[in-house]
């Protein structure tokens, strides 16, 4: 498109959709105003990635701006840590027992108690199909760091 005078909303390289609009712009480097976050965060209820797409900034600065201005992260917006033990799962932000981990778990102690030694086992919970916590086959180390836990 080529600019003429006689088209003042014109920009004379860029056409108007690919220019950010004052307010837009104005919002940049907001995400550092404590009032702002608060505001957005809690009264209005955003997600930290609706945060983000509003101020141009990544999900991992407005946790770590959230942080600086001690508000609370809702349970549902709290990174996870690490993978959860075998017989948990999380729900709604909160750590619960698995009821089927949980049974794949009371078999095992069970196949423990009555003498089955570790590769036993393994073999055992592989042949009758129960899946290991990412959904695979067991291994002797898995099994064997399940059960040490759960003593």
């Amino acid at each position: 498109m080529k600019w003429r005078p006689s088209q003042s909303w014109a920009h004379p390289i860029f056409p108007p959709h690919q220019l950010i609009d004052f307010f837009e712009f104005s919002k940049l480097g907001s995400h550092k105003d404590p009032i702002f976050l608060h505001q957005k965060y809690v009264r209005d209820g955003l997600s930290i990635a609706q945060i983000g797409a509003q101020t141009f900034s990544s999900q991992r600065t407005i946790l770590k701006a959230l942080a600086r201005a001690n508000i609370p992260l809702r349970p549902e917006d709290r990174p996870a840590t690490s993978q959860l033990l075998f017989g948990k799962k999380r729900v709604g932000g909160k750590v619960v027992n698995n009821p089927s981990e949980q049974k794949v778990l009371a078999k095992m102690q069970s196949l423990r108690s009555a003498g089955y030694s570790y590769p036993e086992i393994v073999r055992i919970l592989n042949d009758l199909g129960y899946p290991a916590k990412r959904g695979g086959k067991w291994r002797l180390k898995v099994a064997y760091e399940v059960l040490q836990r759960n003593q």
